[in-house]
């Protein structure tokens, strides 16, 4: 295999994936539909890619072949066409053919996972694919959707709350089989993954802990997520702080500072809240741009309320304080949060006691 080839077997999992039964049910409908681009997205650590190896291997009866093609190494849209040439076991002579050859190879699942470094130059080539090859349905795992026309976009979320304890207690006793655990510690776990916000990445890493920490310590230690929450090893999913630092290095400047900013709300906001606070870091621009462009990352989360609010994950709210301090921009931030409330509740005041 070339020193540029990503091409991945549908090989056989080594542990359980926990939950995601929804997801991966309405995947397999979207590819059964015919859906020619479904991209899942996520902060990095979301567990993305896990899901789209399981979705591949379950809608492998659907194709003729299913090929993955792992991205995250790439840097360029040409090392991308070789890949997946690769992947598809194509020759690759000068000038390659390759939506020519994508097309003949019929009804083909094509997963390309990690492909958001890479947007948006490679977008051109999936266009190109995607017009040219009929039968060709390709399924992504990114930090942020592509924007091609037609795409399916899947926002993929937390675990809900007995999944994250489960995968808690599955990585803990594989690292320490030995490991019993008492009522109140499962209470501990509950909270702890809660805390951690149902990121799979942070769980695991967590129960990666239990033979020196146990939940109920992490969880007394957990404003120092960042320090306890890493594996020691080298690669994108090392700690929890890489991992968010894949999302960081995806925003505009101006995005990272509206993030930033964002981190003094502690429980939610709402677009006034928005506008006091993040309104001079939008520099004459849009405040709701800057809040779109946050959420369609998944850095900021929408509640399902009239009129709606924001909130951020705890860790990605760590996180961008974090950053915010590193910018010196604390106590400008900080301010205009307090300033902001200062007024609404004078003018509650006035309501309140007014005729």
């Amino acid at each position: 295999m070339g020193a540029l080839g990503r091409k991945v077997a549908l090989a056989a999992e080594r542990t359980p994936l926990i939950g995601r039964g929804r997801e991966i049910a309405r995947l397999l409908s979207s590819l059964e539909r015919g859906e020619r681009l479904v991209t899942v997205t996520g902060p990095s650590g979301m567990g993305k890619t896990r899901l789209v190896l399981r979705v591949a291997r379950d809608a492998a009866p659907l194709f003729q072949a299913v090929r993955v093609v792992r991205l995250a190494s790439l840097r360029r849209p040409s090392d991308v066409e070789a890949a997946v040439a690769e992947a598809v076991e194509v020759a690759q002579p000068q000038r390659l053919d390759l939506a020519g050859l994508l097309a003949e190879r019929g009804k083909l699942l094509l997963v390309l996972d990690n492909l958001e470094h890479l947007l948006p130059e490679v977008c051109p080539l999936l266009d190109s694919w995607l017009d040219r090859a009929p039968a060709l349905q390709i399924l992504v795992s990114s930090i942020v959707p592509s924007g091609i026309e037609g795409e399916v976009h899947f926002e993929l979320g937390p675990l809900a709350a007995d999944d994250a304890c489960a995968l808690y207690l599955d990585r803990a006793q594989r690292a320490a089989a030995d490991r019993d655990f008492s009522e109140e510690e499962l209470r501990e776990v509950r909270e702890l993954v809660l805390r951690l916000d149902g990121l799979p990445l942070a769980i695991e890493l967590a129960a990666a802990r239990i033979r020196v920490l146990s939940p109920g310590q992490l969880l007394e230690r957990i404003d120092d997520r960042f320090a306890l929450l890493e594996s020691g090893k080298e690669g994108r999913h090392a700690s929890l702080w890489e991992a968010l630092s894949l999302s960081w290095e995806l925003l505009s400047e101006r995005e990272r500072r509206a993030l930033a900013y964002a981190s003094v709300f502690e429980r939610g906001f709402d677009w006034d809240a928005a506008e006091a606070v993040l309104g001079p870091v939008a520099e004459g621009g849009s405040v709701l741009e800057l809040v779109d462009g946050l959420r369609a990352k998944a850095l900021v989360q929408s509640e399902d309320e009239v009129p709606p609010r924001f909130s951020l994950y705890e860790s990605v709210r760590a996180f961008a304080a974090r950053k915010l301090e590193a910018m010196g921009l604390e106590e400008d931030a900080l301010l205009r949060h307090a300033l902001h409330y200062v007024e609404r509740a004078e003018q509650e005041s006035q309501r309140c006691h007014g005729p």
